[in-house]
């Protein structure tokens, strides 16, 4: 319960630093730091900790425990370079953010509910197939009928992919109706 207190923690004060708008160097860009190192100390002498009582074998078969092993080596390693400006060291830094999905497997109920959100994930992936499919057959349609009244929302078959999606999200519907309405039910162009 403490470690979970803990990660909340860390994330509440990665939330402040991100929202915050100071200068480097400055009181609040030291306290952040100091912050980080005292968050990222803690969780590799937990996952030391963690590492010893399990015994190595036991350890890596949790996929969880590995996480947390990955996380706290990006973080020590992302304090340990600071002094550099290396570009690698601000994306070091984002890891730390990913310390709150510890919280996953620290409890059974969000544990299963992440497990059970992963064995879903085939069955999504096809769904998103067959409707990835279903739009290209669209856009191909909407090419060969609109392509060369509409180039901008048809004249190619990426360019009716995109008006296709935006359609669907309810971002460009008037902009594509109020190209494609000279056309009559019978897709025959009156207008101009």
């Amino acid at each position: 319960l403490l470690i979970i207190a803990l990660i909340i923690a860390n994330f509440v004060f990665i939330t402040l630093e991100a929202e915050s708008d100071y200068e480097p160097g400055s009181r609040q860009d030291k306290m952040y730091d100091r912050a980080d190192i005292a968050f990222t100390t803690l969780f590799a002498v937990e996952v030391c900790f963690n590492l010893f009582a399990h015994f190595f074998r036991e350890f890596v078969k949790d996929g969880w425990n590995l996480f947390d092993l990955l996380i706290a080596v990006m973080s020590v390693l992302s304090i340990s370079i600071t002094t550099t400006d290396l570009p690698i060291v601000s994306h070091l830094r984002i890891l730390r953010t990913f310390r709150l999905l510890r919280v996953f497997g620290r409890l059974k109920q969000l544990r299963r509910i992440v497990m059970s959100i992963t064995a879903s994930l085939p069955a999504v992936i096809q769904a998103f197939t067959i409707g990835l499919m279903v739009t290209f057959i669209y856009a191909v349609i909407g090419v060969e009928y609109f392509g060369d009244d509409a180039k901008e929302s048809f004249g190619t078959f990426s360019r009716a992919v995109y008006t296709l999606f935006a359609v669907v999200a309810f971002q460009r519907w008037i902009d594509t109706a109020g190209e494609l309405e000279s056309f009559d039910d019978d897709g025959i162009r009156y207008g101009p």
